[in-house]
């Protein structure tokens, strides 16, 4: 990261308690997989359950990315996730909301084309459960707008989408004239028993 910067509160000092009102992250590069993510989930479901006595506890309200890059390989997808201008914002409390954006989103998946464009959203995690409550994604002048949840391998999700052939014809290299459009809504459901990739 080019800056890390963090802004304490002293109030909880008698109590043994260090607050630390927000982390602020600028330029952070990273770079992870499925098995790195889900080890630092349990981690923190541990240490967030746990208070230990005799020890200062800390109390971090919110951290905050600018301008960061991901890339995260999906094993069982087998597919590549990069995200450039990455902004975040995580308010860690009882149940933690979460709103980001991505400038530069990239997708590449094995044996189709690679998918960019531009991603904001906002989602809330739950005990059980991953409430998006906003999602955008626009590429090449078509858009995808939808909201939904995930909860234990299963996702239900509300979507709206607006296509157009243009961005068909860039996605897949297509020189055939041809314009038009596709508008769409309705529900996409992802079972609990889907198979992975192979």
């Amino acid at each position: 990261a080019d800056r890390v910067k963090g802004y304490i509160g002293l109030s909880g000092i008698l109590r043994r308690k260090i607050e630390v009102e927000r982390i602020v992250v600028i330029g952070p590069a990273l770079w992870s997989n499925r098995a790195q993510l889900d080890a630092i989930i349990d981690n923190y479901k541990k240490y967030s359950g746990k208070k230990k006595k005799g020890f200062i506890s800390v109390d971090v309200k919110a951290i905050i990315i600018e301008g960061g890059e991901i890339s995260f390989f999906d094993e069982k997808a087998n597919a590549v996730t990069t995200a450039e201008g990455l902004d975040v914002e995580l308010l860690l409390r009882e149940e933690p909301e979460l709103g980001f954006s991505v400038g530069g989103l990239a997708v590449s998946v094995r044996d189709w084309p690679v998918m960019k464009g531009r991603l904001r959203g906002s989602a809330v995690i739950k005990e059980n459960a991953v409430v998006i409550k906003r999602l955008t994604v626009n590429s090449d002048g078509s858009g995808l707008a939808g909201s939904g949840s995930y909860s234990k391998g299963k996702g239900n999700f509300n979507l709206d989408m607006d296509l157009l052939v243009e961005t068909l014809k860039n996605l897949f290299g297509l020189k055939k004239p041809g314009m038009g459009a596709i508008r769409a809504s309705g529900t996409v459901i992802v079972p609990e028993n889907i198979k992975d990739a192979s």
